[in-house]
């Protein structure tokens, strides 16, 4: 007779009850199929150019296509994969600027400690789970909107997100794949429809077709690059410091949402939640990988910040600015002058 108990596998039910209980509001199962369809995809959008070539370099899912099309390179064992979504929308305001008083604008996934958050629930999930004798992927290597789509969290929308009846598309998803044999739950079978509200309100038209992104063109992209934003493209960032949230805002499935009731760990509200501009172009090197390291830029370097804070004071075009901008031209690095020179042309009176 044995002395030790052995822990048995959890149901299904129980699986998603505790990712529930963990602060994930949909939690569905899909199969350990390959992505072909994402690996058709990838290659055909790196073929015809719609991912810039530094973001190829910078991100493992665009540098690894074959694994994260295939879920048993993470996990030799897989039998199904658990789709969580994290529900983050909180219905805060997102632009604090009023006359003389120019501030920036973060898309809502930055402006607290959401990814961070879903992040360390994640990681407790997947404990809980190996407690009770599942086996977990260290690092589970798939496109988790292709998951999410799989499994029934929603559907991809022309905008590319995946988009729920009642959360809309304010989700950060994540997927586990698992040694447990879960019965698959259904795709959803809804879509878009005829609107296009998204892709006529992309401020730089990089909704090149349904679903299909021009990454060289998306804020997102252009706020975490390296090097100076292309001119032509300046003018339609507005004030926006890191990545961008129009498209998601014109989505008349977001326009019902509730915000939720989680506590997500609040930041520095005078870097995080629409700062001022202004005194942002004084944050210190050592500030900036203090409050802003999570926040995807592919250099993190202060410039880059400071680049996008000089493109958002020409946009607003208020003369508050001038004096700050005329000082940059003196004495800053080529890279953030030349953005100056181009904001203070933008700037009337």
């Amino acid at each position: 007779m044995f002395t030790d108990t052995v822990k048995l596998m959890l149901s299904k039910e129980q699986a998603v009850k505790l990712a529930q209980t963990m602060g994930f509001e949909i939690v569905r199962i899909c199969s350990v199929d390959l992505f072909t369809e994402y690996k058709k995809t990838a290659k055909e959008r790196i073929k015809t150019g719609l991912y810039p070539e530094e973001l190829m370099a910078h991100e493992e899912i665009l540098k690894s296509i074959e694994a994260f099309a295939d879920p048993s390179t993470s996990l030799p064992e897989a039998r199904t994969i658990i789709s969580l979504a994290f529900y983050y929308y909180t219905g805060e305001p997102t632009d604090l600027t009023r006359k003389s008083e120019p501030h920036g604008v973060l898309a809502r996934a930055y402006q607290r400690d959401v990814y961070g958050e879903t992040n360390r629930r994640v990681e407790r999930y997947a404990n809980l789970l190996r407690e009770n004798g599942i086996k977990v992927a260290e690092n589970s290597r798939v496109p988790h909107k292709m998951v999410a789509a799989r499994a029934g969290v929603g559907w991809q929308g022309k905008n590319s997100l995946i988009l729920n009846d009642k959360f809309g598309s304010w989700m950060i998803l994540k997927s586990l794949i698992v040694d447990a044999e879960f019965e698959s739950d259904e795709p959803s079978s809804k879509d878009c429809g005829s609107c296009q509200a998204c892709q006529r309100a992309c401020p730089t038209s990089a909704i090149q077709a349904p679903g299909v992104i021009n990454v060289n063109r998306c804020i997102d992209y252009l706020t975490c690059k390296t090097g100076p934003i292309p001119i032509e493209l300046r003018s339609k960032m507005g004030n926006r410091l890191v990545s961008c949230d129009r498209c998601q805002e014109v989505c008349p499935f977001n326009m019902t949402v509730e915000p939720q009731s989680k506590e997500i760990p609040t930041l520095k509200a005078q870097f995080r939640h629409s700062p001022a501009l202004i005194p942002l172009l004084n944050i210190s090197e050592a500030l900036f990988r203090e409050n802003y390291l999570d926040c995807d830029f592919i250099d993190p370097n202060v410039d880059y910040l400071k680049r996008n804070v000089i493109v958002a004071l020409g946009n607003i075009g208020d003369p508050v600015a001038k004096p700050v901008l005329k000082s940059i031209l003196r004495c800053a690095s080529p890279l953030l002058s030349e953005h100056a020179e181009w904001a203070l042309s933008k700037i009337k009176n």
